[in-house]
């Protein structure tokens, strides 16, 4: 007759299970992604910890294997992409997808497609379903006009200073103090004669020609950039400092930026441009002038960036509908 096993090994394998959530544990709270230590800061570490966690990885390798992928994406999208460091937009299909073609390099492609895979899981599980974030199709024109905060246009403007070259320091600060300062496009920058920039004592005001002719008066945040960009030696025709116009200045901008900027971190101009007009909608700008210095004939420029201005409080809202706001 054969005699039972003890009650004991019970307990041992109760015990492996508990250890193993502790190791596991261990990997979520010791791991460190080989990257600057300024980007593995607080919130990322939380969010990426946090996200690891709800997985609930059957193994250290796994649970490893998921603090390294979402925390890359962390990364990127907050200091690449700048977006916010949500689930649903860190998460979102798109962004994963944009991550996997423009944000991870010197990978094969095998190694390409499990990470995405794996980032695609977390997703799933962890992100609810919504069709227009969750489509990995062609992106919404709208996501490239989200404006920028105050946070992210400091460390553009400080970037600037520490380019490679005179030119390129110049060129950074003439797209980055038009786009931010006067709402220009990337074309109307690039075609900018350095006359058009005009300073007196009370501002700077930028006229621009073309298909729509305008003067605009630029922020007092980025008048004194205005001035040092438009007094420069590199400026001696065009703001934009080049000796031919580029046939095609959207695509020629986007390449020098990406080329100069600190770890593929660079601005849009849109983007600049998003941020000058909700500037002006939360200061309260009149709409028809700003639609002037913008150089638009409809409202759908202003509509788009609807959600990201400033809601205005009931008080304030009940004295401008009465006519009573001071």
């Amino acid at each position: 007759m054969t005699t039972p096993a003890p009650l004991e090994s019970t307990l041992t394998g109760v015990y492996s299970y508990r250890q193993l959530f502790d190791d596991i544990d261990g990997v979520i709270r010791d791991f460190t992604p080989l990257a600057p230590s300024r980007f593995w800061n607080e919130e990322v570490q939380e969010f990426t910890r946090s996200a690891t966690t709800a997985m609930q990885a059957k193994s250290e390798a796994h649970a490893r294997n998921y603090m390294s992928a979402v925390s890359g994406l962390a990364i990127w999208t907050v200091n690449i992409a700048c977006l916010p460091l949500e689930r649903a937009t860190v998460l979102s299909g798109r962004n994963i997808d944009a991550y996997i073609r423009r944000g991870v390099q010197d990978l094969s492609p095998v190694t390409l497609r499990n990470l995405r895979s794996r980032l695609l899981r977390v997703s799933a599980e962890l992100v609810a379903y919504e069709p227009r974030r969750r489509d990995a199709g062609k992106k919404s024109r709208y996501e490239n006009f989200v404006p920028y905060t105050p946070k992210e246009l400091t460390r553009f403007r400080n970037q600037g200073t520490t380019r490679s070259t005179a030119v390129r320091r110049h060129n950074w600060m003439a797209l980055l103090s038009l786009g931010a300062g006067c709402g220009l496009n990337t074309t109307e920058i690039v075609l900018l004669p350095t006359s058009a920039i005009e300073s007196t004592e009370d501002g700077v005001r930028v006229t621009v020609a073309g298909k729509r002719p305008r003067t605009v008066v630029s922020l007092a945040a980025w008048e004194d950039d205005l001035r040092q960009v438009a007094s420069s030696s590199l400026a001696e025709h065009f703001v934009f400092s080049k000796e031919e116009r580029p046939t095609y200045p959207n695509a020629y901008v986007t390449r020098f930026l990406n080329t100069v900027a600190n770890d593929g971190a660079a601005f849009q101009v849109e983007r600049l441009r998003s941020t000058w007009i909700v500037n002006h909608i939360d200061a309260g700008t009149p709409v028809f002038a700003l639609m002037h210095a913008l150089g638009v004939k409809s409202l759908s420029t202003l509509e788009r960036l609807e959600q990201y201005a400033a809601v205005a409080s009931d008080d304030a809202l009940t004295a401008a509908f009465r006519g009573a706001r001071s």
